[in-house]
This record gives structure tokens, sequence and C-alpha cells, in this order.
């Protein structure tokens, strides 16, 4: 990562590579020859640090035998072969597997009140459980959070807040709904801390 203009802009470089030798019949049926990853992100603050953009994107590829890269599109993380999956590639039945996932984030991160809005894409054929953990892929994701806060030192509030942590909707690749998510919170701190 390297950070320019005074602290408030940051660039970064990820690249990740695995390679399986010497795998005999049964292994190479079953365990992905080749993983490597590669991505960017970029951060900038404006407005005098009170906003800020990031945005990150990173492309995967598993290569290997048939047999291991079905075993990888059919499992729980991708379910190439699903009925309801309409739309989505068929399950690979080559020698490798590719995708990509990106994400954009605009941020209110200074003052009374702070907010999010990303949105977010994670295509069918994404896979980096072999260098790292990803739980899914097929998502197209558009989420927000927000707080207001307000503190007030010397009252017996000294503190409070308001807000949502979670407001979005999510979709598969192709269009599918599969997430409405929507909640608020309150929170109070007097001035002996309870």
């Amino acid at each position: 990562i390297r950070s320019f203009d005074h602290g408030d802009s940051s660039f970064g470089l990820f690249a990740a590579d695995l390679h399986r030798s010497g795998l005999g019949p049964v292994l190479a049926s079953q365990e992905v020859r080749d993983a490597a990853a590669l991505g960017a992100e970029i951060q900038h603050r404006f407005s005098e640090g009170r906003y800020e953009l990031r945005g990150w994107a990173l492309g995967s590829r598993l290569a290997g035998d048939r047999q291991a890269i079905a075993r990888v599109a059919e499992a729980p993380s991708h379910y190439f072969q699903r009925p309801d999956g309409q739309g989505l590639p068929q399950a690979p039945n080559g020698t490798s597997l590719a995708g990509l996932a990106a994400e954009t984030r605009l941020s209110r991160v200074a003052g009374s009140l702070l907010w999010n809005l990303t949105a977010r894409a994670v295509s069918p054929g994404f896979d980096v459980n072999e260098l790292g953990f990803q739980r899914n892929s097929d998502w197209l994701l558009l989420a927000g959070d927000w707080t207001w806060q307000s503190f007030r030192p010397g009252h017996r509030i000294r503190a409070w807040s308001v807000g949502s942590s979670n407001l979005g909707l999510g979709w598969t690749w192709t269009g599918e709904p599969r997430a409405r998510v929507l909640d608020g919170w309150i929170s109070a701190d007097t001035s002996n801390y309870w």
C-alpha cells in the first residue's frame, strides 16, 4: 500500500499464487492444481477529511483436473448445478474457473451524521478459497448504514446515538432477489458510563 496526498489517499496492489506439484491421479481429481488472485484497492478522503471514497477489485483463476474444477463449481459457495440458477453459465466442465469481485463505497467519516453507501459485485466463478476464505459468490449488493451521534460531557446522558447498521438489497448475478435487510438501534451512555 502506498499513501500520497498527505495521507488522504492510498493505493495498493494484491497478488497471491498457489501451485501444487506432484499430485497423483486421486489427489489431482480432488484438489485444484493452480490458484491465483490479483487485485487493487484505492482510497481517497476529501472535503477536509469528512468524506471517503474507497474501491477495490479482485480477479481469481483456478486451474486443474476437470473433476477438481467441477468439485469447486458444485460446492455450496457456488452451486452452479442448482435448478433455480437460470441464466448462470453451465457448470464448468473444463480445466479452469475464473471470476471477478469488486466493491465501491462512499462514506461520511466525520461529524455527527456518519453514513456509508456500498455497491458490491461477485461473479459466479470468483473463488479464492484456496488462498484464503470466501463464503459465497454470485452476488450483487447495494447496502448502507447510518449513525447520528451526540456527545454531551457533564450531562446525565453523556452520549447518545441512533442509526441502522444494515440497510440493503441483494440479488444473484442473474437478478434473482437474494436478500433484503433493514434494522435500527438506539444507544445512550450515562455520566457514570452505564
